[in-house]
């Protein structure tokens, strides 16, 4: 069930970023609601142990009413064994951790592990490049209607340009605004395929 919350909001997130024609600002758009929702969700563990219950009652019940053995799905967790720690003679001191707590166990060391390496990944692989991808918004053919009436935005192409060491900024949004301005004509000028 762990999974299953992450699919939901990964799933259509994925299938946008493997469509054809994808629009980086829409898709970067989504990635970061993804990674905002999953976060959000990332502590909520105790609805996900209420549908992991769920679903194990209704498959013991389902179970009982199609076979004659009794053959049942364990509804806790298999208790852990309390680890002993060593003591010295004098020592009279209880070890504070108790990880005989098998549930507490999964929610800190699996799902919380799980979670949070689900949104730090999504933050690492796309967020933190935010910037870039305003940049590359600004060659979307479809956007540029509106660039050509607003013009290039004042602080983008930045991070486009440490690609590029040689180009001056000024240069290249002074050529984007140029074609921009001229796309329509040179559009007509290709032909259809």
């Amino acid at each position: 069930f762990t999974y299953l919350r992450i699919f939901e909001k990964v799933g259509p997130l994925s299938i946008n970023l493997q469509t054809c024609g994808l629009n980086v600002l829409v898709a970067f758009k989504m990635v970061e609601k993804a990674a905002i929702e999953l976060k959000s969700q990332s502590r909520l563990f105790h609805d996900v142990h209420n549908n992991a219950l769920q679903f194990v009652r209704m498959a013991n019940a389902s179970i009982i009413q199609r076979t004659e053995t009794i053959l049942e799905v364990m509804i806790e967790l298999p208790v852990k064994r309390k680890r002993k720690t060593p003591m010295m003679l004098d020592e009279h001191t209880v070890d504070e951790r108790d990880e005989s707590k098998a549930l507490e166990h999964y929610r800190v060391h699996t799902y919380n592990a799980v979670m949070d390496q689900v949104v730090q990944s999504l933050e690492s692989r796309f967020t933190s490049h935010r910037q870039l991808y305003m940049d590359m918004a600004c060659f979307d053919s479809s956007d540029f209607g509106d660039l050509a009436i607003s013009g290039i935005p004042e602080n983008s192409l930045h991070s486009i340009i440490k690609f590029l060491p040689d180009a001056d900024v000024d240069k290249i949004k002074a050529e984007l605004l140029s074609f921009v301005t001229n796309y329509e004509i040179l559009k007509l000028s290709l032909p259809l395929t």
